[in-house]
């Protein structure tokens, strides 16, 4: 998560590079399985079950791979002093989400924390808008609750310099 503050704009960007990176080797691996089983120089030699299995495991490295891609969307978040916040999260599996509203409108953050499929407790920073809506601030959780809270003082302290938001709270 990376976070930059300058002439009254804060912007924090959330990309899963390495989680993309994973699920790109995947695709990659998948596609060459795939291949292998009917352009490998001995594909004319495998019979028909050794092929079957040679494409079974290419799909299956194919499909885990997109799935990993598809499920670790970005998020940036851009707060303006003057005209308002806007988060965009987008995945490759839909159209951007794209949520806008007024900075003053910003209530509260909130750090959750959860288990993940290992049972590792991880967290995931949230925003709170006084409409109710509740906003990720990061599309994957993550394993360290010191980022988190990092994220979160950053965000509070830029808050704080807010002249329209400190006569609206």
């Amino acid at each position: 998560m990376k976070i930059t503050a300058s002439d009254g704009v804060l912007e924090l960007h959330d990309t899963p590079g390495c989680l993309w990176l994973f699920g790109a080797f995947f695709v990659a691996s998948g596609s060459i399985a795939l291949l292998a089983a009917f352009y490998a120089s001995n594909a004319s030699e495998l019979r028909w079950w050794e092929r079957g299995i040679v494409v079974l495991v290419g799909m299956s490295h194919l499909a885990a791979g997109i799935h990993v891609v598809r499920t670790a969307p970005a998020t940036r978040l851009r707060l303006t002093a003057a005209s308002g916040g806007m988060i965009e999260i987008s995945a490759l599996r839909t159209k951007p989400r794209l949520e806008q509203f007024a900075v003053s409108d910003v209530h509260d953050f909130e750090i959750r924390q959860a288990k993940d499929s290992d049972g590792d407790i991880t967290y995931q920073l949230w925003m709170w808008l006084r409409d109710g809506r509740r906003l990720p601030l990061h599309g994957v959780p993550l394993a360290s609750r010191a980022a988190c809270e990092s994220a979160e003082r950053s965000l509070r302290d830029w808050l704080a310099t807010v002249p329209e938001r400190e006569s609206a709270g």
